[in-house]
């Protein structure tokens, strides 16, 4: 029998912080049914594997493995080359896999958290087992998890802002010939992302496609959201960060809510497309 503290979780080699983390295999099956026969005739494989992944951690600044995929997958342009799977492990079992959506929450007075899901076309391999003591976790002792007091925009100060939400989501097709169980590549077909913030006040953009301006950030000239750890409070240390870039985002709505014994609160999206 083995215990949550006895197994990794790695993602590219690199542990991470988490609290939950599974991994699924499946591989369909469709019922062949024909004329003059009661029943099925035979249960056939349909399509190919299909794995999934499922991680939820806390954000340390200084070592996140996933939103450094986010940011490959934003930049790949080519049409030549494939991009490359992430190898991750959980307890034991190993496969590659590539990087389907990512979420990440920023509160007051509260850890970051991410979650991140995979989608693998591949055999995994290997069986639960207990960790082999390699792989180092929680390298900065707790003072790089990003935090809410300390995740202020360095570049663009969020305005009297009372959360911070992100999401990224990319799509695959796998692409199989005849004869083969695995797919001989695998195409991202495009990728969006999503960011929200909560706030006082209402932002009533004046146009579809509005960029997000001053009336949700003190811009300064730069393009990003910076998130800091722990570290940024208690030694003033603002060297690392998770920065989310929001250049050529466009607001997509506004909405706002009013609740008993609450604040009255607007929430904005803006939104891009790869």
């Amino acid at each position: 029998m083995i215990f949550f503290d006895q197994i990794d979780v790695t993602v590219n080699g690199t542990g991470i912080l988490a609290e939950n983390a599974s991994v699924s295999v499946q591989a369909d099956l469709v019922p062949a049914y024909v004329i003059g026969l009661r029943g099925i005739v035979d249960q056939a494989p349909n399509q190919g594997i299909n794995n999934s992944v499922s991680l939820s951690y806390f954000l340390e600044v200084d070592n996140e493995p996933n939103y450094g995929i986010v940011d490959q997958i934003r930049n790949f342009s080519s049409t030549t080359e494939e991009l490359q799977p992430t190898t991750i492990n959980i307890g034991g079992i190993s496969g590659v896999f590539y990087l389907q959506s990512y979420q990440l929450n920023v509160a007051p007075n509260t850890p970051a958290k991410a979650t991140a899901s995979y989608v693998g076309y591949n055999q995994v391999s290997g069986n639960v087992a207990e960790k082999a003591g390699t792989v180092n976790y929680n390298a900065s002792n707790g003072s790089g998890i990003g935090f809410g007091f300390a995740s202020v925009g360095g570049n663009h100060t969020l305005k009297e802002a009372f959360d911070f939400n992100y999401s990224f989501q990319a799509n695959y097709i796998p692409v199989f010939a005849l004869g083969s169980q695995e797919p001989i590549s695998v195409k991202l077909m495009g990728a969006s992302e999503d960011m929200s913030i909560s706030k006082t006040g209402f932002y009533d953009p004046s146009f579809t496609g509005t960029n997000p301006d001053g009336t949700l950030f003190n811009q300064n000239g730069s393009t990003g959201v910076q998130i800091f750890g722990l570290k940024l409070f208690c030694e003033d240390d603002s060297s690392q960060s998770v920065d989310i870039n929001v250049s050529g985002t466009k607001v997509k709505s506004t909405s706002v809510g009013h609740s008993v014994n609450e604040i009255s609160r607007s929430t904005t999206t803006f939104s891009k497309y790869f």
